[in-house]
């Protein structure tokens, strides 16, 4: 990890961090109730003893966040992310800025479900 953020700031993206992240993600349209309730389920087994060790012990940390704060975190991941590639001249036509500009442009309550 170390050598590929220092590749990063090398190459004239100083700033630029990158971790490596696991999520929970629900489809689309599930209903705020349901996001809860899995948010709410997750967060609780999070936090149980036994899995912080676990995921330590694997250089993980648990961040307990709700889903409007993780939906938002996304979204600056996506723009953050996307304005690497673009000021890297990847090309402006890649699959991953067309990706970027779709999440980009979808409905604020379509991308936190």
């Amino acid at each position: 990890m170390h050598v590929i953020l220092l590749r990063v700031a090398e190459s004239g993206f100083a700033g630029y961090e990158d971790y490596t992240w696991i999520a929970f993600f629900a489809p689309a349209g599930t209903p705020r109730a349901v996001v809860r309730k899995l948010n709410s389920d997750v967060a609780a087994i999070l936090r149980l003893p036994d899995t912080k060790e676990r995921l330590a012990a694997l250089g993980f940390d648990a961040v307990d966040n709700t889903p409007d704060e993780f939906a938002a975190y996304v979204k600056a991941e996506v723009i953050k992310w996307g304005k690497v590639i673009k000021d890297s001249g990847i090309g402006e036509r890649s699959i991953q800025i067309e990706w970027v500009e779709r999440v980009l442009s979808r409905p604020e309550k379509n991308r936190t479900g």
